[in-house]
């Protein structure tokens, strides 16, 4: 039987079970670019920090911690306020249990109540995979809904290799004139259920075949955006290579497209 994901607001009491999540994408990827695992108190004053804002949530399987995520400011200029940068977190020997997805489901619906619109995450990349890094946060958050709107090149230097960023983001709310001001952080008290009934259970195998069955799509898709990048800098967006990709983009958009509607049932 499946197992619940519960998830709450963190506290600085969690820093210590939460950087023993984080400490093995500081030593082990270019997940994220920070050379140093950050000490326990160090980490505490990163919540607090955020608390002061934006939520910060923990999801928990069986009392344990499993993954964190938590929203921080686009920009400090008051014109950003309605924007953030997201992060999520999974437990390494957790991953592919839908942690990340009902951490990220629970983040946006605690930031819609606070009235914030825009949701941005800034990814390291690179197109070759290895040990260190693969496309899977690329993937996870187009399955989340995310657009890809901004790559930047070797911008950033982890174990001797240098990597991109990609920029992502997403709209949550209506864009109007004159928007209310962002409210103030509320408490998220609810939990998320991933399903422990058979017919969740069902669901979530299916899912997790369609994921690998497409993940190859993925992959193609992404990298054609890229190449399409390049010839479009280089003035050569009417050649018959540039119109061919633009056909398998189309191709495999309407495979994404039907897979996004499968995810959303």
């Amino acid at each position: 039987m499946k197992e619940e994901i519960r998830v709450r607001t963190a506290t600085r009491q969690d820093a210590e079970a939460l950087l023993q999540i984080y400490a093995p994408y500081v030593k082990n990827t270019a997940i994220t670019f920070e050379y140093d695992v950050p000490t326990v108190e160090e980490f505490a004053g990163r919540i607090d920090s955020v608390l002061t804002r934006y939520p910060y949530l923990i999801a928990e399987i069986s009392g344990e911690p499993a993954g964190y995520a938590y929203a921080g400011p686009f920009s400090e200029r008051a014109a950003y306020d309605w924007s953030v940068e997201t992060t999520v977190y999974v437990r390494e020997d957790m991953k592919r249990q839908g942690i990340g997805r009902t951490l990220y489901e629970a983040l946006e619906e605690a930031l819609a109540k606070q009235g914030i619109l825009n949701l941005n995450a800034y990814i390291a990349y690179h197109d070759e995979e290895d040990r260190y890094l693969t496309k899977d946060s690329v993937r996870f958050h187009e399955r989340m809904g995310y657009s890809l709107v901004g790559h930047s090149h070797k911008c950033g230097c982890k174990f001797g290799r240098w990597y991109d960023m990609v920029w992502m983001d997403k709209s949550i709310g209506e864009h109007v004139d004159n928007p209310p001001e962002v409210r103030a952080l509320g408490d998220y008290c609810g939990y998320k259920d991933v399903g422990t009934s058979a017919v969740n259970q069902h669901h979530s195998r299916r899912l997790e075949e369609f994921e690998k069955m497409l993940s190859e799509v993925h992959r193609q898709y992404y990298d054609i955006e890229i190449k399409m990048e390049e010839m479009k800098a280089e003035g050569r967006e009417k050649t018959s290579t540039y119109c061919q990709l633009m056909a398998n983009k189309l191709r495999l958009g309407d495979m994404l497209a039907m897979y996004r509607l499968y995810d959303l049932l």
